[in-house]
């Protein structure tokens, strides 16, 4: 078969496959979906060992599941929503860890920020500063924000993989987000702009 017509194979004929116990089919999924699944792993729990355990045992679930497979939405939102509970699992067994990585912690600051982009400093501060108050989120909140905000993932993805409704992922977001602007006040700036202001050319 070749790589054209690999391409054209979407994921639900290959878990038909895989249904019928083609452990190939098992392996093209991974190839296409492994490293989105590391990646957002990684971003919960910040241990490449442990999101490696965690990708390992989302693929595992799926190859056990196989038999009970119904395409009824997105692939990809099966996949995330078993990922997403066994990083749930993982929270609630170990403490919360930082967010070290400052791009990752801007990507779920509320906008917007008070500070210009070559302000490596207040970066920084930033980074540090939503790395304690990511921390003190309730999992569920922290999780609706990750896959909204990092995935690029529908309010309706999301209830999907959350396993809640639209709704209750609206307020997830919504209360993650005003706690978060509580929590960086200094940082945040009502009118839209950079508090330290670029002077404009005249």
């Amino acid at each position: 078969m070749d790589d054209e017509h690999q391409n054209q194979i979407t994921d639900d004929e290959l878990m038909a496959r895989v249904a019928a116990d083609d452990e190939s089919a098992l392996g093209e999924l991974m190839l296409r979906w492994q490293r989105p699944i590391h990646r957002f792993v990684y971003r919960g729990v910040r241990d490449a060992d442990i999101a490696e355990e965690i990708a390992q045992e989302t693929f595992w679930r799926v190859w056990r599941a196989r038999s009970n497979y119904r395409p009824e939405g997105k692939f990809s939102a099966f996949l995330f929503r078993t990922a997403a509970r066994l990083c749930l699992d993982h929270y609630r067994r170990r403490p919360r860890p930082a967010i070290d990585d400052s791009e990752t912690a801007l990507a779920l600051a509320p906008a917007p920020i008070a500070f210009q982009p070559d302000d490596q400093a207040r970066r920084k501060q930033l980074a540090e500063a939503l790395e304690s108050s990511l921390a003190k989120l309730p999992i569920n909140q922290r999780m609706a924000m990750q896959l909204g905000r990092l995935e690029g993932m529908s309010y309706q993805e999301i209830a999907s993989i959350l396993g809640c409704s639209v709704g209750a992922v609206e307020q997830l977001i919504f209360r993650a987000r005003a706690a978060l602007r509580v929590s960086l006040g200094e940082f945040i700036n009502p009118g839209g702009a950079g508090s330290r202001k670029t002077v404009e050319k005249t």
